[in-house]
């Protein structure tokens, strides 16, 4: 025997379960809307635990709506940590995350307070009556063995995807460190490199007989992104993986406060208009008669990545460095 919540938010429709199409016996609660303040003798009786339960996923519907997992708030609700869908390869999608394949319950904030118009209306959901327990609070364990494992599980695998990205942001702080200092496209080109200079001063730069500084400003402002990438910084192109990496994006104005500006796209650039560094780089991305323009390579920086990428321009400077800086060792 299993149970199922169906949340009812418009008029209702039916589907068969699994467990009805394999002839088993399946007990579904529907969340229903129900009228507010009714008179306490006329209101249904119910369990304390049901009324809590009920409550809090009102509570979930009233400050999320349908944005949010519905997985997630009702496991907060009921050990204070939560767990998405997605966490767990054996779990059944809920509607939200069914119908956004990149959901994150995480990132959802809690939409704002409609404004109200003239006169008093009465709200549309009843008070919660428990609240929701803080992500400090620990519940007593289960008897259930199960849950406590999927629970143990559940705190492993975000632990390790913690990690994942502290390594992944030091990994990347490091490939950006070795370029902070120095001109990114006098570096591609080797040799010795004149005194700490901005890239509108670059002789290197400004020697090319095919590009002049206009030219590339022309140029950078084609790097831009579709929706396939996922928080890129429109100026220097770094990953806003979290705020250890790179602060909130930068909005356009005069003045930038990335922290690496004219790092990755000026070594883009390098990587292409020097010729030994471009084979050895088509060679390495599979892109040996793709590269034959400028053109073709910008489209190329921009299109969509693979997956676990950020961006394929990204991915050039990570090479890039990759190769140097173990050479340099």
């Amino acid at each position: 025997m299993s149970a199922s919540l169906f949340i009812l938010t418009g008029p209702g429709r039916c589907w068969n379960s699994s467990k009805d199409r394999e002839g088993l016996v399946e007990t579904a609660y529907l969340l229903n809307a129900m009228p507010l303040f009714l008179p306490r003798h006329s209101r249904p009786l119910r369990h304390p635990r049901t009324t809590k339960a009920r409550s809090a996923m009102y509570e979930h519907l009233y400050l999320y709506g349908l944005k949010r997992c519905l997985r997630y708030g009702i496991t907060l609700h009921n050990d204070g940590i939560g767990i998405s869908c997605r966490a767990l390869s054996s779990n059944q999608l809920c509607c939200v995350c069914a119908c956004d394949p990149n959901h994150n319950p995480t990132d959802i904030r809690i939409a704002p307070a409609p404004r109200l118009k003239s006169g008093f209306s009465k709200p549309s959901l009843p008070p919660c009556i428990a609240p929701i327990p803080a992500a400090s609070y620990r519940f007593a364990p289960a008897e259930n063995i199960g849950f406590v494992e999927a629970m143990k599980r559940s705190n492993n695998l975000r632990s390790e995807r913690e990690q994942a990205v502290t390594d992944r942001v030091h990994s990347i702080r490091g490939a950006l460190e070795f370029l902070k200092h120095t001109c990114s496209f006098c570096k591609v080109w080797g040799g010795q490199i004149e005194a700490d200079h901005a890239l509108s001063q670059c002789l290197r730069l400004s020697s090319q007989p095919a590009l002049s500084w206009g030219q590339y400003i022309d140029w950078r402002r084609e790097l831009v992104y579709s929706t396939n990438h996922k928080k890129i910084c429109y100026a220097c192109h770094v990953p806003q993986i979290n705020d250890d990496l790179h602060r909130q994006f930068t909005k356009a104005g005069k003045e930038l406060t990335c922290e690496f500006a004219d790092i990755v796209a000026p070594a883009a650039l390098g990587i292409f208009l020097h010729h030994p560094t471009q084979q050895e780089a088509a060679v390495h991305f599979n892109q040996t008669s793709m590269w034959s323009s400028l053109a073709k390579f910008t489209n190329w920086l921009i299109a969509e990545p693979q997956p676990g990428s950020y961006s394929n321009l990204f991915d050039l400077f990570l090479w890039f460095v990759s190769t140097r800086g173990a050479q340099t060792q």
